[in-house]
């Protein structure tokens, strides 16, 4: 409810608010409705955050939305920020603005400083490079519904994937250098988690790689960059199998030991043969690891990637 009342509490008061009820079993729908009329509530099924967003789009009316989840906060001068700047600059499509990163109620940094570098350059091939818009941004409606959407496919992370789309569509993004927003980490299951967006990674770059718009050079990047993202995915997989001591340790191993065609190293290569051999040592030793060079769960999750 707090990012609810946080989009409530702009400056510049946003045209709408609509939030869709994604098969919430809590108290949301009892809290949303001592808003109302100010918020307007979609109801479905469980169908994932993709889902949810493309249903609040088909009922939008603004020229540009706004996406944001349930545990993030707008800063106050927000949408009053996006507001100038595209009075500004009416040819962008895309507007997003630094912001606080927070963990366990505590700000320790910031996103354009932690996780990501905006690209002011060729966004064609920073896109496929690297996750470089915040997920805050104001986006062109007509620009979105022109390119589908949001994926609704579990194994693509949507705003990434959305990003992707929307640059190599032509759009042109820009960027607001002030914290105007919260993004709340959550420190369980962090290793997982970049495991799991490192994956997705793989996927979304593997299918951009076939965008009709990509020059040969443009081409020969993505598939480039597949081949450094697979290498990415294997070893934080193996990462966090061994923190986790899944059963997947040894297949996870393997992945990375042979793996012909992926830029493994020779000390990488001997270290999951390592893991495969004797996955409870290899257990301790990253641990151990971890300890001695002050590596936390915090830090996992911000690696840039």
């Amino acid at each position: 409810m707090s990012s609810v009342r946080s989009v409530l509490g702009q400056t510049v008061a946003p045209l709408e608010v609509i939030v869709c009820d994604d098969g919430s079993s809590d108290r949301t729908l009892a809290l949303l409705e001592e808003l109302e009329p100010r918020v307007r509530v979609l109801h479905g099924e469980h169908r994932g955050s993709s889902a949810a967003r493309n249903a609040c789009l088909a009922v939008a009316r603004g020229t540009h939305v706004v996406s944001f989840d349930a545990d993030d906060l707008m800063e106050p001068r927000l949408l009053e920020a996006y507001d100038a700047a595209l009075r500004l600059r009416p040819d962008l499509e895309i507007i997003t603005c630094d912001a606080y990163l927070e963990s366990d109620g505590v700000i320790f940094d910031r996103y354009y400083r932690r996780v990501a570098r905006f690209a002011t350059g060729d966004q064609r091939r920073a896109v496929l490079h690297q996750h470089f818009i915040f997920g805050f941004a104001a986006i062109s409606r007509a620009a979105v519904e022109a390119c589908g959407g949001w994926d609704e496919d579990p194994a693509i992370v949507d705003d990434t994937d959305l990003w992707v789309r929307l640059i190599l569509n032509g759009a042109v993004a820009g960027l607001v250098w002030e914290p105007l927003a919260v993004y709340r980490l959550r420190a369980d299951t962090v290793s997982d988690d970049r495991a799991r967006n490192l994956r997705r990674m793989v996927n979304i770059v593997e299918r951009a790689s076939n965008h009709p718009s990509l020059s040969p050079a443009e081409r020969a990047q993505a598939r480039a960059e597949v081949i450094a993202k697979e290498r990415g995915a294997r070893l934080a997989e193996l990462d966090a199998a061994l923190r986790t001591r899944s059963e997947d340790v040894r297949p996870r191993a393997l992945a990375v030991a042979n793996a012909p065609g992926v830029p493994f190293g020779r000390r990488e290569r001997l270290a999951a043969l390592a893991a495969f051999a004797l996955p409870r040592t290899a257990h301790r030793i990253r641990l151990e690891r971890d300890r001695r060079r002050g590596i936390t769960s915090l830090g996992l999750r911000t690696r840039n990637f």
